[in-house]
């Protein structure tokens, strides 16, 4: 019996059922910007050392600027942060996020975007359901090493306050 080639086709689609986990700022602790035009991270995200076969996509973030301003945000996928502490988001969990940094070196950016805020409300940030799996959390095969997901925000104006938060989506063994 020789077997020549084969194909496999899903009409339904695919979804990911998985632990829904999210982590951000704390309601009385907002980020500060302190200098204009300066991006800073607001929250980070990785794979934890023992965890690092788990399937971990972004699902959804969210930024609200607290001053009148123009803020200018990014998704920055294996920079890395400096400053901070890494917190372990449960014991379930395979994820580790920062929500302290005082700055970003390196990586590639991912997503970039524009919001406006003022005393009427600030604007939105939407992700495309088909983009979602380009926020996948990486990490290197070879040396072990988990990669950075970071979600970082500048100001047009010095001293703006910000909050903000990202949801995932896990699966782990």
């Amino acid at each position: 019996l020789k077997q020549i080639c084969s194909s496999v086709i899903s009409e339904g689609g695919y979804e990911l059922r998985g632990l829904q986990q999210a982590a951000g700022t704390e309601i009385t602790a907002p980020k500060a910007l302190a200098t204009a035009g300066t991006f800073y991270p607001l929250i980070s995200i990785k794979l934890k050392s023992t965890k690092l076969d788990a399937i971990v996509i972004l699902t959804a973030l969210s930024i609200m600027g607290l001053d009148t301003g123009i803020y200018n945000w990014k998704i920055i996928a294996s920079g890395t942060t400096s400053g901070g502490t890494w917190t372990d988001a449960g014991a379930n969990s395979s994820v580790q996020y920062k929500l302290d940094g005082t700055g970003i070196s390196g990586g590639r950016v991912l997503a970039s975007g524009y919001l406006t805020s003022n005393s009427q409300g600030s604007t939105s940030i939407d992700i495309l359901k088909e983009a979602l799996f380009k926020f996948q959390l990486e990490r290197n095969g070879l040396t072990g090493e988990a990669y950075e997901l970071t979600l970082v925000v500048t100001a047009s104006t010095t001293t703006e306050l910000v909050h903000g938060s990202i949801d995932w989506e896990e699966v782990s063994r």
